[in-house]
């Protein structure tokens, strides 16, 4: 006849009987008792154990210790009776197993400020209240809200009303503050003028290993004696490798967008709640924008300085392209004129000949020199000038002020 007995229900059975009891409860000799402990990494007590308890003096016990082995956590007995009653613990029964989630012992905290269960909340924070208040709770005891106004918020059921007691005094000081609120799917939004701060609002949960129960066990041995893996890259075993614990914490967070050093977070401390902190946050919010003001105007400043100095550049190459030009007239008005003297000279050299096809040449000469001349003409130069537009009154490739905010209008 078999039976199944765990490592627990072994432990606590050759702890509280004698070893004879138990071989005869067990209907099997206390060599295999023995055995059967030491494959399974059962601690046998030893003889001293039984004397002090004897004597009526403290006993020194072992601890025992899970195994992660569920090969080991299960032991099957071929004994020659059914297992006769003793008063130990009897195997678990057969049922679900408990929900991995649930909420951690709360710890009370000193705190100046109580909260209280807010009657009517901040108009901005009616849906999200509403939404939390009557949301029902999952399997683990958390409540999860959201939508495309209300930010996606998981809360423990008993935390609730204290989320929306924190949020409905900050909404409110935040206000008084002249700070508005605006809802998004993911965030709360503190907002003034053109700047925005995102937060949200939260429970901190605690990742534990799982101690595996004497139900989760037993379906561990069969799904390995039915042939399912032991060791495997993905957790595959018939329970769950962590539970996730509500504190009963809350956290505010702060976006990182743009966070600048500021600080980004606050929770509740053994010294002082969330609440305590109120004040604090909303002041956190109110230096975060006037901040981002800030960097807006002098990043706003810094591009005009931009602009003005790529604009002075193109003025520069204007200016340098004039002074070529420049260059270039004053050396063809400095060759006209040695032109024209030339000329002269050589229509002087040439006027006494007598040979028709010089008079014709000296003919053209003349027509040229009367050209040139014309242009270099003292009372007409300051129109030539000005047709050239190379000297004007008011300088258009002036450089501007390197600091637009300090220009005069």
């Amino acid at each position: 006849m078999t039976s199944d007995l765990t490592r627990r229900q072994l432990y606590e059975l050759i702890w509280s009987h004698e070893m004879p009891q138990v071989a005869e409860h067990l209907g099997i000799s206390e060599w295999q008792i023995r055995q059967i402990c030491e494959n399974h990494r059962v601690p046998l007590p030893t003889a001293a154990f039984w004397r002090d308890r004897a004597a009526g003096k403290k006993a020194k016990q072992a601890i025992f210790t899970s195994t992660m082995d569920g090969t080991l956590e299960v032991i099957t007995l071929s004994g020659s009776k059914p297992i006769a009653p003793l008063p130990i613990a009897k195997p678990a029964p057969i049922r679900p197993p408990a929900a991995p989630m649930h909420e951690l012992p709360r710890k009370a905290r000193p705190s100046d400020v109580a909260w209280v269960t807010v009657a009517q909340p901040h108009h901005t924070l009616l849906a999200v209240a509403k939404e939390l208040r009557t949301k029902k709770p999952d399997d683990h005891g958390v409540v999860i809200v959201g939508g495309e106004t209300i930010p996606y918020t998981s809360i423990g059921l008993p935390s609730v009303e204290r989320v929306i007691f924190v949020l409905d005094k900050i909404f409110r000081d935040l206000e008084t503050r002249g700070i508005g609120i605006k809802l998004s799917r993911q965030w709360f939004t503190a907002t003034r003028g053109d700047e925005s701060v995102d937060f949200r609002l939260s429970e901190k949960v605690a990742k534990l290993k799982h101690v595996p129960t004497d139900y989760e066990l037993q379906q561990e041995a069969r799904r390995l004696r039915s042939g399912g893996e032991n060791y495997s890259w993905y957790w595959s075993k018939a329970y769950p490798e962590f539970d996730y614990l509500l504190t009963g914490t809350l956290k505010l967070s702060m976006s990182l967008w743009g966070s600048h050093g500021s600080r980004l977070d606050w929770q509740d401390r053994k010294t002082f709640s969330l609440e305590d902190q109120v004040d604090d946050i909303v002041i956190a919010f109110e230096k975060r924008l006037e901040a981002d003001r800030l960097r807006k105007i002098e990043r706003e400043r810094e591009r005009r300085l931009s602009l003005r100095a790529d604009e002075n550049q193109r003025l520069a190459e204007q200016r340098r392209k004039r002074e070529d030009e420049r260059d270039a007239l004053i050396a063809e008005i400095v060759l006209l004129q040695a032109k024209a003297r030339d000329l002269s000279a050589w229509i002087d050299w040439a006027a006494p000949i007598e040979d028709s096809e010089t008079k014709r040449m000296l003919e053209w000469a003349r027509k040229r020199l009367a050209s040139i001349e014309r242009a270099v003409n003292p009372a007409r130069f300051g129109d030539w000038l000005r047709e050239k537009k190379l000297f004007p009154e008011v300088d258009p490739f002036a450089p501007l002020p390197e600091d637009p905010d300090f220009e005069e209008a």
